[in-house]
């Protein structure tokens, strides 16, 4: 039988080193910037308002994410 869950008083509780993020956390915040990113287009015409309110709203989720990290490391 294999031990599947490390919720045991037995076994060694792993931690993460401080100021890591977990990688859900990690993926999410990634995910944002990345679609930020894409909002911008590949050339300067590409870029309208309506790219602006989207790369805007997906930096501010970003950095919600962040501010969240940071809290939690005070």
């Amino acid at each position: 039988m294999a031990i599947t869950s490390h919720n045991t008083p037995a076994l060694p509780r792993q931690t993460r080193p401080r100021g890591v993020l977990t990688p859900v956390v990690w993926n999410e915040l990634r995910d944002f910037l990345t679609l930020a990113l894409d909002a911008l287009g590949d050339r300067p015409e590409d870029f309208t308002p309506h790219f602006l309110r989207n790369a805007v709203m997906h930096q501010r989720a970003a950095i919600r994410i962040f501010h969240g990290a940071m809290e939690r490391l005070q």
